[in-house]
């Protein structure tokens, strides 16, 4: 009985592993992508809250103004006319108008955050938290001073902001610390809390459960930057992202 004939199997495998290569490759082009989309996305929204702020803030708030000083000037004629409560009441509904403008200006996009930088507009953030949802929240940041520019700056804004919601109504923390830093380039925040941390493993299983940490590392990574945590269920959470300050972010 005669032997089978010896067949060449290298092409065949060289072949599989080319196809192999470029399908992976393919999906890792295709999560760039995503990532990319995701971001530009994100500084969109975040530059058109700016605009609305600004928009809310020069022209609404100040109109609102405007009309509470010109009814101070009839309030003493107003006595004399029977009207007196009327104005009173007028102006009381003014001066709720004007609280509620102010305070969905600095909840759309903080003014402060781009007058007077990241760390004043954080302190804020933290003690507008504290006091709506009764926890302590404390932010330090080192003695260097960083540059940042204006997008930077609204997206690390915008990833503390998630973090401590993500602290206050899943962890039910009691205390949470901010700690700002740099080092070289990058700039390093890291949020500490009390709650009643997570598994770690559902960022990635189930993002819904992530509350939102597998959105913000997908954008940290593509700016260059990452993000890494330290938690599990009963023992709170540390998590510390990084992220450049100096990168140039095109329209």
């Amino acid at each position: 009985m005669k032997g089978l004939p010896m067949m060449d199997l290298h092409p065949a495998n060289e072949a599989s592993s080319d196809r192999s290569d470029s399908r992976v490759s393919s999906v890792e082009e295709k999560t760039a992508a995503l990532r990319k989309l995701a971001s530009d996305l994100s500084l969109a929204e975040i530059r058109e809250r700016r605009r609305i702020a600004d928009d809310l803030h020069d022209n609404l708030a100040q109109y609102l103004a405007l009309i509470r000083m010109k009814l101070s000037e009839f309030q003493g004629n107003t006595v004399f006319c029977g009207y007196e409560s009327d104005l009173v009441e007028i102006q009381d509904l003014l001066d709720k108008a004007i609280r509620y403008t102010r305070h969905l200006t600095m909840a759309i996009s903080p003014p402060i955050l781009y007058q007077l930088g990241l760390t004043p507009a954080l302190d804020w953030l933290a003690g507008e938290y504290s006091r709506r949802y009764d926890l302590a929240i404390r932010v330090k940041a080192g003695n260097r001073r960083y540059m940042i520019d204006e997008d930077m700056r609204g997206l690390i804004y915008r990833f503390v902001r998630e973090l401590l919601l993500n602290a206050i109504k899943h962890a039910h923390a009691h205390t949470v610390d901010v700690f700002i830093r740099t080092h070289g380039d990058r700039i390093e925040v890291t949020v500490t809390d009390d709650g009643i941390g997570f598994d770690p493993g559902a960022i990635d299983s189930n993002r819904d459960t992530g509350f939102g940490l597998f959105s913000i590392r997908e954008r940290l990574t593509h700016l260059g930057g990452d993000l890494q945590l330290s938690t599990c269920p009963g023992k709170g959470s540390t998590i510390m992202f990084r992220c450049p300050v100096h990168r140039e972010i095109t329209p």
